[in-house]
Parts: structure tokens; sequence; C-alpha cells
């Protein structure tokens, strides 16, 4: 409980940063500072988040294929955080966004792997934490969710 409380601190806290993007750079000599990804939960872009199993073998490796988006010229994936406990798996999706300057105003999704595991059999879930985009109506940047269930055998 720990470590889930540690992630979503970690991701309100990077949430600080500014997402917005509108005009193209002509220069990559910017900083690149690590931040939570955007992911879009909307129907359109929910199934494109979170790509994963329906069903899979309780203590074998599988893949989980998460996604976040941005500006080609100003994001960059960097990874994600995995903590499973018991039968649910969460993952938080790391980017790097330029830190000042200019952006393309264009949106790309940006996919990495994630090796998941689960011991325990019967239904689980499979949850990816970011952040919303744009922020929320207080100009300040909000955690969201997609989740998907699956089946442990």
């Amino acid at each position: 409980m720990i470590q889930r409380s540690a992630v979503l601190a970690a991701l309100l806290g990077s949430a600080a940063l500014a997402v917005g993007c509108s005009t193209p750079t002509a220069s990559t000599d910017y900083d690149f500072a690590r931040v939570a990804g955007v992911i879009l939960p909307h129907a359109s872009f929910a199934s494109r988040v979170l790509v994963a199993p329906d069903s899979v073998r309780a203590g074998v490796p599988f893949t989980v294929t998460v996604s976040s988006f941005g500006s080609t010229t100003c994001t960059r994936a960097d990874g994600a955080t995995l903590i499973v406990a018991g039968v649910l798996a969460t993952i938080a999706v790391w980017d790097r966004e330029q830190v000042g300057g200019a952006c393309t105003d264009d949106l790309r999704q940006f996919p990495r792997d994630v090796s998941v595991q689960l011991l325990t059999a019967g239904r689980a879930t499979i949850r990816v934490q970011g952040r919303a985009y744009p922020a929320g109506a207080s100009g300040r940047d909000s955690l969201v969710v997609v989740e998907k269930d699956i089946v442990v055998r």
C-alpha cells in the first residue's frame, strides 16, 4: 500500500509541470523533464492506452502494452512503473517533456511494453495511471486511470 501511495504522490507531484505545446520549434537544445505521461481515457483512445490479453496463466509473465500521448517534438516515452498487489497490477506511465521552447501541435502515441506476472487465479485488474490533458477546470493536472479486467487461470 505504501508503494502505491508513493507512485500516486510522484504522479501528482510531477503533474504540476506544463503540458501545453502549440507552435513548431526549430531547435532541440532544450532540457527534458520526467513527468507522468498523458493518457486519454476517452472512448476513442482508451483501447490504445492499455492492451492486455483477456486471459493469462497464474505465475506466467505476460506482456501489457501501455501508451501515453504527446507532441512529436516535445514528448519522449520514459518507461513505466509496475506495482502488483494481489489481483491488481498498477502501471504508471512516464514521459520526458520539453521544458521551455515551443512544440508542434500534434498528437502521437508512445507505446511501451511492461512484463506483468499475477500469482493468484481468478479475476484481476490491470490499471494504467497517468495525467489528464488538458488540465482540469482548476488549471491543475489530475490523475486519470484506464482499467481492464482479465481472468487469471
